[in-house]
Parts: C-alpha cells; structure tokens; sequence
C-alpha cells in the first residue's frame, strides 16, 4: 500500500526527466542525451517520424530510482513512407496495485521536402486500489519538424494538448496529466557529433531545459552524455549497431532521488 501514495510523488519529483504520463518515457537514447522528448523521442513527438528511412520495431524498459514498482515498460512498432508515416505503441507504469497503461496510434506527413507534421491519438486508463472505478484519459500528441537536411533539424511539440478526461475524477492526479509543449534544435557540429537543445513548458511546472551530445566513435558505436533540469540531472549512455539490431543504455542521476536506468532494443 505504501508505494500507491509514492508513485504519484516520484513522478510529480521526475517531471523533467520523463513524459507528463510515467506510462511512457523517452527511448533510451533519448534518456541518455538530457532525457530530451522533442527531438529524440518518438514516443513523444510523432512528427520525426518522417526522419526515420526504416521500418522497426522496439522495446523500452526505464527504471526509476531503482524501485521495480516505478518502472515503465514499452512495445512499439514504426512504418516510415514517404507519403504517409504511422507507428503503434503500447507501454504500462506500476505493479498491480497502481498501474497506468496507455495504447497510442502515431501519423506523420512531409508537407514540404523540410517541413512535416505529426499526430499522435493516445488512451491512457488507471488502474488503482484507491478507487473501484477506472480514471481513463484521451489526448493528443501534436509535432512540427523542420529538416534542416544533414545539418540538423528543428522542432516543435505540444503533448496532452488537447486532453479529455473520463471515469473516475476523484483521483487528484493534474499535475501528472498536464500538458507539455516544447522546442528544440538538434544540429550536427560534424559528421560524428550532434548537439541537441531543447526548453519546455508544462502546465502548474516551471520551464525546463535538456542539453545533449551524441558523438560516432566507430561506424557502430555511439557515446552520449546530456543535462536536464531543474534540478540539475546529468545523464549518460551509450549505443551500439550490430546488422539490423540497435542497443541503446541509459543512466541518469537524480541529487535527491538518486540514479534511474534505462534500456533499449530495436530491430529494422
């Protein structure tokens, strides 16, 4: 019982290294470069969609803090197409006394050869010992990318926004359901280096910031290294490409909460 009032306040405390839903989080790549959700996370913005040349599939797993009962676990499967992009994505939050699980259906279009749009329709619904009756939420995901080509990219998000609440209201939980918009640039200092920054705003938070780096030291091999904040969180990680297999590590470390862990799987 003790872990239903805790899961609310850890995700409350992580805001600004994670999604407004701890049901989903950003890929482990993305974790590893400041934790950032608009430029990296396809989990968040549906819009980059267009950037990816490959089909995949994927797993995510991140753990908080390292208590099992915060983890969140994800699925998902992505169809790049010139015309029309969409992906599909499940992930779950919790332990059976308190869990979120949300389902999410992502399109993404080019309407230029630099600009696309993305659309992401999520139904996330609580499961919790503190109310007999289900809190489910519909909402919108809503991304421009701006391609820069091989220089980089621009973008901007808007995730919960709009958002419909239904089932039980009783549960107090605004602060986690709130909406989040942000803007990034991603630019690519050389060939083996990109440099990613990005701020955002969320609704009853203050502004928040995410700086990242990725450098190529070998045709498969990715360092990475970011900040987050506030409070100030450093993260860490690393990637490795092996044929049509990506594996992507994260760590980050959080002064009052201490160090979370994410990993990832992806097949093209």
């Amino acid at each position: 019982m003790k872990y239903i009032l805790l899961i609310p306040l850890f995700a409350a405390l992580s805001h600004s290294l994670s999604a407004n839903d701890p049901a989903v989080a950003p890929e482990a790549g993305a974790r590893a470069m400041g934790a950032d959700r608009t430029l990296l996370s396809l989990s968040h913005n549906p819009a980059l969609l267009t950037l990816e040349k490959e089909r995949f599939f994927s797993i995510q797993s991140y753990n908080r803090f390292g208590i099992r009962e915060l983890s969140t676990l994800s699925a998902a499967c992505y169809y790049p197409n010139a015309w029309l992009s969409f992906g599909i994505e499940a992930s779950t939050f919790g332990y059976d006394a308190y869990r979120e699980s949300k389902v999410r259906l992502s399109l993404a279009k080019p309407l230029s050869k630099q600009l696309s749009l993305g659309i992401a329709v999520h139904y996330l619904f609580l499961q919790s010992e503190l109310s007999e009756e289900r809190m489910a939420r519909l909402a919108t995901d809503i991304g421009i990318v701006y391609n820069l080509f091989d220089k980089g990219w621009i973008t901007l998000l808007a995730n919960n926004l709009p958002s419909l609440r239904m089932g039980d209201k009783r549960l107090d939980l605004k602060d986690i359901y709130a909406y989040n918009i942000s803007f990034g640039i991603a630019w690519k200092m050389i060939e083996e280096l990109l440099i990613t920054t990005s701020i955002e705003v969320a609704k009853s938070h203050r502004l928040g910031y995410h700086i990242g780096m990725e450098y190529r030291a070998y045709d498969s091999f990715f360092l990475r290294m970011g900040m987050a904040g506030s409070p100030l969180q450093p993260t860490m990680g690393v990637g490795y490409k092996l044929s049509a297999f990506s594996f992507d590590v994260c760590a980050l470390y959080h002064p009052r909460l201490g160090i979370s862990t994410g990993l990832g799987l992806r097949f093209s």
